[in-house]
């Protein structure tokens, strides 16, 4: 008998740890006691309606904020949907008593975090005061509350239940793909922001119909495309991109806290001017803003300045006639764009054999830009006596006439650089009529920049045949 007394105790013992709670379980389950309850009634039909009454039925531990009667009477219980998400708000694994709590973010089967804590007055399930507490059933704790816990959806699931950016959406789904293994997943997750996850914070610009189709009317010229690459379907592709690049906003919940935001492809904006007359939604995780008009400018956005580093062989960089070296500015007291620059070493003597570098320029629109090349001061390795580079400028890209010439036009000739200081030539004006978009390979890019050394043998006195090249600025003109 004393064995049976000892082996009862540490039993009841195991169980008071194991469950988290100093009360004895009755026998009753979840769903049972609550169907017993007069005044958890409304809760225990949306249980029924939403499968939860089974559920909570079984075997496995849950625990339960379970609304007033009277706060539920509003409810809708045709509507099944919201039904299912108001019960599944307020049910949680595990036993979560009141014992020891201070405050506790808990994982509802919502796939949302309610706080449970506790203040001066008492106890809280989200906003709503506990009524009562720690009952506990068989299969887990059932507590009382004064109202409910709204389920709020986070900014993915907002999407569906905003009227008026259907066109918006229906784009957002065509984005869908099909992995390796056969699972579903949409690539505004992994390349903009991953909108349904409860552990981050976004806010999101949302643009109307009709501000969707006049930002596409707008951008669409910088996208025109030759009609053998994909014509006006890729045109469209590209400014379909273009218009969402820059609609969403990492670790914001209220842009207003800040004069600017910053995008997640890392651009920023005036958040007076971009969100101006935006009506705004709370979500789970962050906010959307939907607009009527999509206020941003060509150059903070899709128009933007084009710089090709000298040093980056990405893009399939040559030479001809001549070496071509990477080379630090740190310590030289030259600020290299990206702290790098190149040195082209002439291979040949004569004045026959051209001595060059071709630099391939990606991601061109069919739109107006000013380039410019940076070149480096022989100082920068001479201090005693100097020389000042003479360059020629040649470019190939596709005409209006569709076709992209096999030699290159001249640009600017014998163009004479500092040998002093950090030169930004400027080589000339350049409408493009069609964009160059990169896919990934060389053969994507038709737009190239040939750097000629003008500098002939009997100026070698006056100039330096060694050129030192920075970088490759595009900028963008309205």
């Amino acid at each position: 008998m004393m064995g049976l007394f000892i082996t009862s105790c540490s039993n009841e013992e195991w169980d008071r740890h194991y469950n988290n709670t100093e009360y004895i379980l009755s026998d009753f389950t979840l769903s049972d006691y609550i169907k017993s309850q007069p005044d958890m009634e409304t809760f225990y039909s949306m249980m029924e309606i939403s499968g939860y009454d089974s559920l909570l039925n079984g075997s496995q531990t849950y625990t339960v904020w379970v609304p007033s009667d009277s706060s539920l009477q509003g409810i809708d219980l045709t509507d099944t949907s919201s039904v299912r998400e108001i019960v599944e708000n307020h049910i949680a694994r595990f036993n979560q008593p009141t014992s020891g709590l201070v405050s506790d973010k808990v994982y509802m089967l919502s796939k949302k975090f309610v706080v449970f804590s506790k203040a001066t007055e008492g106890y809280y399930f989200g906003s709503c005061p506990l009524t009562g507490m720690n009952v506990a059933a068989n299969n887990g704790i059932i507590h009382s509350i004064a109202g409910y816990e709204l389920y709020a959806p986070n900014v993915w699931e907002y999407l569906t239940r905003i009227q008026d950016i259907s066109s918006l959406y229906a784009y957002f789904q065509s984005l869908i793909v099909t992995d390796e293994y056969d699972e579903e997943y949409n690539t505004i997750f992994s390349e903009y922001a991953a909108l349904d996850d409860e552990d981050s914070t976004y806010t999101v610009l949302l643009p109307t119909n009709n501000a969707w189709a006049d930002a596409i009317e707008k951008i669409k010229a910088y996208y025109i495309t030759h009609d053998k690459e994909g014509g006006e379907e890729s045109q469209l592709t590209y400014t379909k991109r273009a218009v969402i690049n820059n609609l969403f906003f990492s670790g914001v919940s209220n842009p207003y806290l800040s004069d600017t935001v910053k995008s997640t492809t890392n651009n920023f904006f005036d958040v007076n001017k971009l969100f101006a007359g935006a009506t705004s939604y709370k979500a789970s995780n962050g906010a959307l803003y939907v607009t009527d008009s999509l206020r941003m400018d060509a150059r903070e956005s899709w128009h933007q300045e084009i710089r090709i580093e000298a040093e980056n062989t990405d893009y399939g960089r040559e030479k001809i006639n001549c070496n071509i070296y990477f080379r630090n500015s740190e310590g030289t007291g030259f600020d290299a764009s990206g702290g790098r620059y190149i040195t082209m070493d002439p291979t040949v003597s004569n004045d026959v054999s051209d001595i060059s570098a071709i630099f391939p320029l990606p991601n061109t629109l069919s739109a107006k830009y000013n380039l410019y090349v940076v070149f480096m001061p022989e100082r920068i390795v001479n201090s005693t006596n100097p020389k000042p580079n003479k360059a020629s400028f040649l470019i190939v890209y596709r005409k209006s006439n569709g076709t992209v010439a096999t030699s290159y036009s001249k640009l600017a000739s014998s163009i004479t650089t500092s040998a002093d200081t950090i030169t930004k030539v400027f080589v000339s004006q350049i409408t493009f009529p069609y964009c160059n978009m990169y896919d990934g390979t060389t053969e994507s890019i038709n737009v190239k920049l040939r750097v000629n050394n003008a500098a002939k043998r009997a100026e070698t006195t006056t100039f330096s045949r060694t050129m030192r090249i920075d970088c490759i600025i595009l900028e963008p003109v309205d």
